[in-house]
């Protein structure tokens, strides 16, 4: 989750979502959970600690709630943060055995992101099965760059995680929404995460009257109709290092 840690506040369920799985911190043990001592885990406001791979919890978990809310005519938001590709460098065996000719951290960062390629081919079956993958719009996207202690891992781009070069910040997107929006194009307009929330209310047809503007700009029509590259000034920022080192 990220945000607040242990501040009730801050909690999912107290932010607007109405059901909550996962870790408050993040960087936990994929098997055990277990971060600085302890099983970092929860269902909605209860410790929990299943047994598993942590991408695995995460992709049941979200094949469970579209399942369970995929019978109804309602719309239902579901937001599947996985903490795969990330630190610890833990795999699944029979997802590094996929890999021989590859060494050390590099090896098992290509098994994680193979079991999350699963998992979310699990979530995409699940919508198929509910009957509802021509009313479900998909947004897939990383929250950045990876790690630069190996080597070429943004290559060409320069700098990595922790960083506001375009290593750091520029990642590839992929949006699906079957009969809508048009699949095998590549987009070239600069998208910034805070276009997410303007963008999906738009989607689901919201009118919402906010007491000030929201950061980001709807870009439905860019993503239905990309007919030519729009040009827009976009702001990174990293503080995580102290704010005299950025």
């Amino acid at each position: 989750w990220h945000m607040g840690h242990l501040d009730p506040k801050w909690h999912p369920l107290n932010q607007g979502f109405t059901f909550y799985e996962g870790c408050y911190n993040g960087a936990a043990d994929y098997f055990t959970r277990d971060r600085n001592g302890q099983p970092d885990w929860h269902v909605n406001f209860d410790d929990v600690n299943p047994p598993g791979y942590t991408t695995d919890i995460i992709s049941d978990a979200a094949v469970a709630y579209i399942r369970d809310h995929g019978k109804s005519d309602a719309p239902f938001f579901c937001y599947v943060a996985f903490t795969a590709v990330h630190e610890p460098a833990q795999a699944p065996q029979k997802y590094i055995d996929q890999y021989p000719d590859l060494r050390g951290e590099k090896k098992i960062l290509a098994a994680q992101d193979t079991c999350m390629d699963d998992g979310i081919g699990k979530i995409l079956a699940a919508i198929d099965k509910a009957g509802i993958a021509n009313n479900t719009l998909i947004w897939f996207f990383s929250d950045n760059g990876g790690i630069r202690k190996i080597p070429g891992n943004n290559a060409p781009l320069r700098g990595g995680k922790l960083t506001c070069y375009e290593g750091g910040i520029r990642t590839p997107a992929a949006v699906w929404w079957p009969g809508v929006i048009e699949g095998g194009r590549k987009i070239e307009s600069p998208i910034i995460n805070v276009d997410l929330l303007p963008t999906l209310l738009s989607a689901a047809g919201a009118k919402i009257d906010w007491p000030k503007p929201l950061d980001g700009i709807d870009v439905l029509d860019e993503l239905k109709n990309p007919s030519q590259e729009k040009q827009r000034d976009v702001y990174g920022f990293t503080g995580q290092q102290g704010i005299e080192k950025e």
